[in-house]
């Protein structure tokens, strides 16, 4: 009696056929869905921002936070005569170069004026946004910035 032991070539064949076929059809729907996942969680960051700093307007006297981004080290406050006080704006910066660690990066924006009402890290940065960029969204310098 001749058994046969595992499937033949042709069946084999159709099998990756099939599965290659069915991978053709659901790669773009898995990438759409990507993309949404991605546009959902820009809009949420987006909302969470607008909230926090419309928080901060109604704790400082209807101002807005300052626009500027300082370059300064995170332990020292800017010089006083050219930043507004104590906001040092919206984030705080620890340099853009490749030198600068991550962590730095993101302590110097918890030292923001936003970070208060915002203590999402994630917040700030799209999901989009290039690999090492620790934020992507801005407020335009002008804006209040001093």
């Amino acid at each position: 009696m001749n058994e046969r032991k595992g499937f033949t070539l042709i069946e084999l064949l159709v099998v990756i056929a099939v599965i290659a076929l069915l991978m053709a059809i659901l790669m773009p729907v898995l990438s759409r869905v990507r993309e949404q996942a991605k546009l959902r969680i820009c809009l949420s960051n987006l909302s969470q921002l607008q909230k926090a700093w419309i928080m901060y307007a109604d704790t400082n006297d209807e101002k807005i936070v300052d626009g500027g981004t300082p370059s300064s080290t995170i332990d020292h406050p800017p010089d006083e005569g050219y930043w507004s006080g104590k906001d040092w704006g919206f984030v705080r910066q620890a340099g853009e170069s490749d030198e600068a660690f991550e962590q730095r990066k993101y302590d110097a924006m918890k030292k923001g004026a936003l970070y208060t009402y915002c203590e999402n890290v994630k917040a700030y940065k799209c999901p989009n946004g290039k690999r090492g960029e620790h934020r992507t969204y801005v407020i335009v310098q002008s804006m209040n910035a001093s």
